[in-house]
């Protein structure tokens, strides 16, 4: 993004994210920080990218509370993560139903919500997993490591996009 002219900030509460961020591009700006206290002014950015972050929130309701803080009147939530297929109690994850859900009671409206091909799911798992199953293929009784209450066969991918509604 950096290099189409957009400028860039992530941040992450990991010190080694944010150092080998740095070194691989140095186009953007990189803070160490908290998710859940952003330290960013009120409606400072068009839009903010969410991937594979929000699903290991242990507060979802007050990331996304920070996350509209920042946008501004027309600012723009993209974001993909992980989620059930369908719902199981055991699971802290979210099926697309309790997504769109929480988006809405955030104060966002869902511009588009849709489910990964397996494809796009099974490479996510495989970089999550740092696997080297042969082309990251999922076993049936494999587990996320990120989310152990899950059986792979219940887990999808997802990916959204929302605004802010009018507060």
């Amino acid at each position: 993004m950096a290099e189409r002219g957009y400028q860039v900030t992530g941040i992450d509460e990991n010190a080694n994210f944010i150092n080998n961020a740095r070194l691989s591009c140095h186009t953007a700006d990189f803070i160490h920080g908290h998710f859940s206290h952003l330290p960013f002014g009120n409606s400072s950015f068009d839009a903010v990218l969410c991937e594979c972050v929000l699903s290991i929130a242990s507060d979802l309701e007050s990331q996304l509370a920070e996350i509209w803080r920042i946008l501004n009147e027309k600012g723009m939530l993209l974001w993909s993560d992980l989620c059930l297929k369908e719902s199981l109690d055991s699971s802290h994850l979210l099926t697309g139903e309790q997504w769109i859900s929480k988006m809405t009671r955030s104060g966002f409206y869902i511009e588009k919500f849709e489910f990964a091909h397996e494809e796009w799911k099974n490479f996510v798992a495989g970089l999550l997993w740092n696997s080297a199953d042969k082309e990251n293929e999922i076993s049936e009784d494999r587990r996320f490591s990120v989310c152990m209450d899950a059986p792979a066969r219940m887990i999808s991918y997802c990916y959204g996009i929302c605004r802010k509604m009018e507060a």
